[in-house]
């Protein structure tokens, strides 16, 4: 934070709005503070501690506030945390992943119906969700491991974007990171890496649902494979259990050719 609250008239906006202070909160958006914040953040992509703090005021402005996640969007942040991905990904800035996932989070009771799924939409647009599972791909010894499940797990919305994760190696990903955490007792790591296998597994699991089509594509593509291989891999995660034992059900119920394959 120190590195903000030099630039005037940016700093105790920022303080409040990190302290979850609403009034401070509309403060900081009617004095200017999201264009400055952006600026920064856009200027400072050398500047790991810029960064991180910066991103810590995006998180906590736009917490339970629809208005500021449109003027974050509106100024293409986006575009911002996609540059930083690519440049810094190695680097441990934890506030850049939380920004994801408030960003892209329906949490503003004030709203009837939140637009952030559209946000997600333009983010796996530009290759964020590519750059979320490079982060994966890195293995146990990532900072941003737990991080960067939990933000790709928000990302992830629609069964395009599942498929292009899954397409750049993502599941695989995700199913040697539950192999490893298990092996060296990684609790905190196995969660989160279980539950966005999960979210993704419960997308393919509603989709094949709808159709015949969505069931026969959905084979074809591994979908029966990453069913049976995780409820063989992960006896004691109860919730992908379900997922799975759901999609397979989903995969067959509607499309009797489909039997042969898990047979």
């Amino acid at each position: 934070m120190t590195d903000l609250c030099r630039v005037e008239g940016l700093g105790n906006a920022a303080i409040a709005t990190r302290n979850g202070d609403l009034q401070s909160t509309e403060t900081f958006k009617n004095s200017g503070g999201p264009n400055m914040l952006v600026g920064i953040l856009n200027d400072g992509t050398e500047n790991v501690n810029v960064l991180s703090s910066g991103f810590s005021v995006v998180a906590a402005a736009a917490t339970s506030n629809e208005v500021l996640k449109e003027f974050f969007m509106d100024l293409k942040i986006e575009e911002i945390i996609a540059k930083i991905l690519r440049k810094c990904g190695k680097l441990a800035i934890p506030s850049l992943y939380d920004a994801i996932q408030v960003l892209l989070t329906a949490d503003d009771n004030r709203v009837v119906a939140s637009q952030v799924y559209g946000y997600a939409r333009k983010f796996a647009k530009i290759g964020i969700a590519e750059s979320l599972v490079d982060s994966l791909c890195e293995g146990l010894s990532s900072p941003s491991l737990v991080s960067a499940s939990i933000a790709l797990k928000s990302v992830a919305i629609n069964d395009e974007i599942c498929r292009s994760v899954a397409e750049v190696g993502g599941i695989d990903a995700v199913l040697c990171r539950i192999d490893d955490s298990g092996e060296q007792g990684n609790t905190t790591a196995a969660k989160a890496c279980c539950s966005l296998l999960s979210k993704v597994m419960s997308i393919i699991c509603t989709l094949s649902l709808r159709s015949p089509d969505n069931d026969a594509r959905a084979v074809e593509a591994g979908a029966g494979d990453l069913a049976i291989q995780s409820m063989q891999k992960f006896p004691g995660a109860h919730l992908l259990q379900k997922n799975s034992c759901l999609m397979i059900r989903n995969l067959v119920v509607r499309n009797p050719e489909n039997r042969h394959d898990f047979l």
